[in-house]
């Protein structure tokens, strides 16, 4: 692509987009982007490099103007905080680019790897069903990536808090399944780099294959943490309602998340390694040591006097709690009686697992007032951005 024509940016103020649009402008590409609300992107260091225009993909009206003069464009649109309606919402979004842009001549997206399972996650089919509208209607690169391994990536900072903070997990039995990580820095690098190529259909990219325990037990290597991790032989996805209560992650984002794990999600990265032989995706644990190095993450712990009194031993029994209620809640049979009720059956389910028993008596007898109190170790906070601490 010939560095004077301008480059089209949507979702600049997500979490990829936020990182591309710099690194696209350091390459020295003519960079526009689509935003609803300029303010928004107001203090960022790339503002005043890049031209803005306003829109929104759910109103094709103010798309032609964004689009003139443009013939590469990047689709990072998606409703990952979902809502009622969001797939139709999703649909009609790409229909209508597809639309507005139909002098484009190359188009990049960023979906996400697809279980090889019938039940795949709401999340997952709506960005699959991206892919396949813009691939229908206009020349697409469409990359599909697993979690995203970096500062404020929600993937990630998933695995960070929960391994930061709760020394015992009782865990279901999704944690085994293996995923496709791949380091932020690595996506960054396959976005840009397609603009060099022509349109090439679906590619698969990642680094590693690992489980999600391995993730967690990764982390708290580089950390020098010592975390026990046992796995109860239940799918319990509704677990992830409980993620709110020791990490900052909101249900809303949580809940598509773990949805999306409860299958294995791998990809095959033969065709990425033949197109893109210049790039080797960092393995998982060497992309922790980079985020700990560049975002000043110390190894040993430290006591914060503000996350022992948030995070105390008070809400890792109650994140327990929450795992026990949630997997009851499956139980037809459970349906409408007492919390307690439902807490004191899967404590008894716990227990004739062995293990799993274990792993609840310790949470609720030992690490009431001593771990917990200690879980409170955080990690920088990043900025909105997090464009100095990827």
């Amino acid at each position: 692509m010939d560095k004077s024509e301008t480059v089209l940016v949507t979702g600049a103020t997500g979490y990829i987009g936020g990182r591309l649009v710099p690194a696209l402008v350091e390459e020295g590409y003519r960079v526009r982007v689509l935003v609803r609300d300029a303010s928004r992107i107001e203090g960022r260091p790339w503002a005043d490099d890049v031209e803005v225009f306003v829109g929104d993909l759910l109103k094709p009206d103010t798309l032609e103007r964004a689009l003139d003069g443009v013939s590469t464009a990047y689709y990072l649109v998606h409703s990952m905080y979902g809502g009622k309606g969001f797939m139709e919402r999703d649909r009609e979004s790409a229909r209508n680019f597809v639309r507005a842009g139909s002098s484009l001549r190359h188009v990049i997206y960023l979906g996400g790897l697809i279980p090889e399972a019938h039940d795949v996650s709401a999340h997952l089919a709506s960005r699959r069903e991206v892919g396949e509208i813009l691939r229908a209607g206009l020349p697409v690169t469409e990359f599909r990536a697993g979690p995203i391994i970096g500062s404020g990536s929600a993937s990630f900072e998933m695995v960070r808090y929960l391994t930061e903070r709760l020394p015992v997990m009782t865990a279901p039995r999704w944690i085994e399944n293996e995923v496709e990580p791949i380091a932020v820095g690595d996506v960054l690098k396959y976005l840009t780099q397609a603009l060099e190529r022509k349109p090439l259909g679906v590619i698969d990219i990642g680094g590693d294959r690992l489980t999600f325990r391995d993730m967690m037990q990764g982390y708290a290597k580089v950390r020098g943490l010592r975390r026990t991790i046992i796995t109860v032989p239940v799918l319990a996805p509704k677990l992830a309602l409980w993620v709110g209560l020791v990490t900052p992650i909101s249900n809303s984002l949580a809940v598509p998340l773990i949805e999306g794990i409860i299958h294995p999600v791998v990809g095959n990265t033969e065709r990425a390694e033949e197109l893109f032989p210049e790039i080797n995706p960092l393995p998982y644990i060497q992309s922790v040591y980079t985020i700990r190095r560049d975002c000043d993450i110390p190894r040993s712990r430290r006591k914060d006097s503000n996350e022992v009194e948030r995070h105390s031993g008070r809400r890792i029994i109650l994140f327990y709690f929450g795992a026990a209620g949630a997997y009851q809640g499956e139980k037809k049979h459970l349906r409408g009686q007492p919390a307690r009720s439902r807490v004191q059956r899967f404590y008894r389910f716990g227990r004739r697992q062995g293990m799993a028993g274990l792993g609840m008596g310790l949470a609720f007898k030992r690490f009431y007032g001593q771990a917990g109190r200690r879980a409170g170790t955080q990690a920088r906070e990043e900025t909105s951005d997090g464009a100095s601490c990827r």
